[in-house]
């Protein structure tokens, strides 16, 4: 009787997804994982003229597209935000801008999406023509084709990393934000201007008028869109979390104080260049005798 011949595991065919599967277990086994940052970023002046936001930027994009391997990548702001600590998304559009302006990204913005970005490394601009010839201008390609995003790869580390599933629910996001005009994001919320006021000064907080409250709207109503519309959140509640978001950003709250001393100064020299009022002053009655008869 002749011996079984045993086949090697390796050599059977599975299906590609349990292979990345396995594959993904086999990486999440390793201590560290890298992402490597190219040596022309300290070697050819990129740090003394970047700001530490396009830093930042940077190495976002390249983490969450070089070592993913893929060309480009839809990122919503919002999730920049998170990733790179910031507390404005003009900080975010700003530092994108440094990085275009030497050709290190490339930024497609497409309606209704997110902006997808690209790491454009072997077409940089040298730091001496663009710092001198500097017209401030931002190099965006637009289009309307619909940007694929891909999966995560997690074939170079093992870092703790966004899901896929969170990414695209900050996409989603991001892009519900984009769709809405103006109009129709203030529309989503309405509050009262005195009922703010008096949340406001309850907390300790100055009063505000209408322009301030609708710049904060266009950034809280994306936020609680979804819970508004499906009355997770109460009118009260509501109130109460525009008060809170003011009050967890510490320079929002600054310039809000400096906003209403500035004010309370100003109203204060105008009463006192304002005349005093002739009410208190004597008044001269004229008296009429008639004479004898």
């Amino acid at each position: 009787m002749s011996a079984l011949k045993i086949m090697p595991l390796e050599n059977l065919d599975i299906h590609p997804s349990t292979a990345k599967r396995n594959e993904q277990k086999a990486m999440s086994k390793k201590e560290d994982g890298y992402t490597p940052l190219p040596n022309f970023v300290c070697d050819e002046g990129y740090l003394a003229v970047l700001s530490g936001e396009a830093i930042k930027c940077l190495v976002l994009l390249n983490r969450h597209i070089k070592g993913f391997h893929e060309e480009n990548k839809a990122i919503g702001e919002s999730l920049i935000l998170k990733l790179a600590g910031f507390k404005d998304k003009r900080t975010v559009r700003k530092a994108m801008s440094d990085l275009a302006k030497y050709n290190l990204v490339s930024i497609t913005k497409t309606l209704g999406k997110a902006t997808s970005y690209e790491v454009t490394f072997e077409s940089r601009l040298s730091v001496e023509p663009v710092t001198s010839n500097d017209t401030g201008a931002l190099k965006v390609v637009t289009s309307n084709a619909p940007t694929p995003v891909t999966s995560n790869d997690t074939r170079t580390s093992n870092i703790k990393c966004h899901s896929v599933k969170e990414t695209i629910k900050e996409t989603i996001k991001e892009s519900d934000a984009q769709q809405n005009p103006v109009d129709e994001v203030l529309k989503i919320w309405q509050p009262d201007l005195h009922q703010i006021n008096s949340w406001m000064q309850r907390s300790g907080l100055p009063k505000i008028n209408q322009a301030q409250v609708e710049e904060l709207l266009l950034e809280i109503n994306p936020h609680y869109e979804s819970k508004i519309h499906t009355g997770a959140v109460t009118t009260t509640q509501m109130y109460s979390n525009f008060v809170k978001w003011i009050k967890r950003d510490f320079k929002l709250t600054e310039k809000l104080m400096q906003q209403a001393e500035q004010n309370n100064a100003q109203n204060y020299q105008a009463d006192i260049a304002k005349p005093e009022s002739p009410r208190n002053a004597p008044v001269l009655l004229r008296k009429e005798y008639k004479g004898a008869k």
